[in-house]
């Protein structure tokens, strides 16, 4: 676990664990995710679930870590530079199963695009800065924000 999160490392993590507090759950699973993006995409992403919540309610959130080459990597992992880290936020269990449809059908697929676009110019200078982009479901529709990091 790094930061709240637990990393999937077997790429496997139900919507329900006893890292979440009963009335807690994660809308979308890592075979959703991996069904979305491909297996062969899913070789470039870092998949996490955050285990506290978050009070913007981002529910899906993808960064890309630009290479670092020096020793002040702010304690990351070499293997995450030059990769895509998916983190899926956690929500009321009550709420998981509108947030996951909608999630799904709208926020998956844009995930997808914005994965392949940062593998696809990871050599061009786009990629020497961390950027991020965060999915939220307000009022029964999904939004999204970019951020520069």
């Amino acid at each position: 676990m790094r930061g709240g999160r637990a990393v999937c490392q077997a790429r496997r993590m139900p919507a329900r664990n006893r890292l979440l507090p009963r009335n807690r759950s994660w809308p979308l699973t890592a075979t959703d995710v991996r069904t979305a993006l491909g297996d062969p995409m899913m070789d470039g992403v870092i998949l996490s679930f955050h285990e506290h919540p978050s009070e913007s309610r981002v529910l899906l959130s993808a960064t890309w870590n630009r290479t670092v080459r020096s020793n002040y990597a702010y304690g990351e992992t070499p293997d995450w530079w030059g990769k895509v880290l998916v983190g899926v936020g956690n929500l009321p269990s009550a709420e998981r199963a509108a947030a996951r449809e909608l999630l799904r059908e709208q926020a998956l697929p844009a995930l997808r695009e914005w994965t392949a676009e940062a593998l696809r110019r990871a050599d061009e200078p786009w990629a020497l800065r961390t950027r991020q982009r965060h999915w939220s479901v307000l009022d029964g529709r999904v939004v999204h924000c970019d951020e520069p990091a």
